[in-house]
């Protein structure tokens, strides 16, 4: 009984909240709908770019919005923070997030601190490999081969139900004033 006492005394600093499940199986259109971070006008491109049928120029359209989206967030939480998690002292709070942090490291990070899930970053990483397989082909190779619909659909399912479907979280501002009030507030041994 004990055990559940503290449990329920417990406050969170921040719960991640949960895309809609109708996501995992949405088709391309209800996942762009979804995007709520994203203008009308980035939908409605995103949109027409998906039903042209060019899949790699919406999917790294989509990469880079979701990517610069996810490193304001984590960049949310201090930059001179991220730093020290990424044991990069060079990062300071004047560190600009979108040269100073790769994608990989952001996701990464992003799953460390819980802003994204294990599963959700897996599915980013995986979504940015198959980005970067066809962004490294060669002329001959570009032109035989392209990415396919459901390739497309790889990159941005993840990209939508892991950022873009969320509203921006305020989880940064909470923790900002949890680590400032750590270092100047004095606390009672109680």
């Amino acid at each position: 009984m004990e055990s559940a006492d503290m449990n329920e005394s417990k406050e969170l600093l921040w719960v991640r909240p949960e895309a809609p499940g109708a996501l995992d199986t949405a088709p391309a259109d209800g996942l762009v709908q979804a995007a709520i971070q994203l203008s009308q006008r980035d939908r409605r491109q995103i949109q027409s770019a998906f039903e042209s049928g060019s899949f790699e120029m919406m999917a790294s359209f989509v990469w880079t919005k979701a990517a610069a989206a996810l490193k304001r967030h984590v960049a949310t939480l201090g930059m001179k923070f991220v730093g020290e998690m990424l044991g990069r002292p060079e990062l300071d709070e004047e560190a600009d997030p979108a040269a100073a942090l790769n994608d990989f490291e952001t996701i990464g990070l992003a799953e460390d601190l819980g802003i994204v899930s294990k599963t959700d970053a897996l599915r980013l990483r995986h979504a940015l490999e198959l980005l970067s397989h066809f962004a490294l082909l060669d002329g001959d190779s570009a032109s035989q081969v392209s990415m396919t619909r459901e390739e497309a659909v790889t990159v941005l399912r993840p990209c939508v139900k892991s950022i873009l479907a969320h509203p921006r979280i305020e989880v940064a501002v909470r923790f900002s004033e949890f680590r400032i009030a750590l270092r100047t507030r004095p606390f009672s041994d109680n």
